[in-house]
């Protein structure tokens, strides 16, 4: 097989392969730059109202993962979307999804206000916890009642 032969097969088997590492590489990336209207949509299924006021929100995704932290300041209305969402959900004991290693490396710096270690800025927090809530394994509501935010965890493995 000579230089001539060699450059077109050489293409035809290297462009699968950057076409495929771009996918990999590309679909996080997007996610990481999108809105956090856009989390809260994917998380909540409606677009949040102008009542969701410092709305922040980063999905982190893995081959089979993904996870959506979200963050807004707890106010009547906030209160009435997660009551209307969750009213008749099974809810469960709280584990140490939070506080745990799963997330550690994920979690935006802005979430560990979700965290209940001393010190934390969440002091008197209010967790519930629920499985199997629409296409999300996991979702973890926290109330900060001082700080007057509320902070949530969406997570799903495929």
């Amino acid at each position: 097989m000579g230089w001539s032969t060699a450059g077109p097969l050489l293409g035809c088997t290297t462009l699968p392969l950057i076409i495929l590492l771009s996918v990999l590489v590309g679909l996080p990336w997007l996610y990481s730059v999108r809105s956090a209207a856009s989390d809260f949509t994917e998380a909540f299924g409606e677009r949040p109202s102008e009542s969701f006021t410092n709305l922040k929100g980063q999905t982190e995704t893995g081959l089979d993962s993904r996870t959506i932290f979200l963050t807004f300041d707890d106010n009547a209305a906030t209160s009435a979307l997660l009551e209307r969402k969750f009213d008749g959900s099974a809810r469960v004991e709280e584990t140490d999804l939070l506080n745990g290693e799963v997330f550690a490396d994920s979690a935006p710096a802005w979430f560990s206000g979700a965290s209940s270690v001393v010190g934390s800025p969440c002091q008197g927090r209010e967790a519930v916890e629920f499985h199997d809530w629409h296409e999300w394994d996991s979702v973890v509501v926290v109330k900060c009642p001082r700080a007057r935010r509320i902070y949530a965890l969406f997570s799903s493995i495929d």
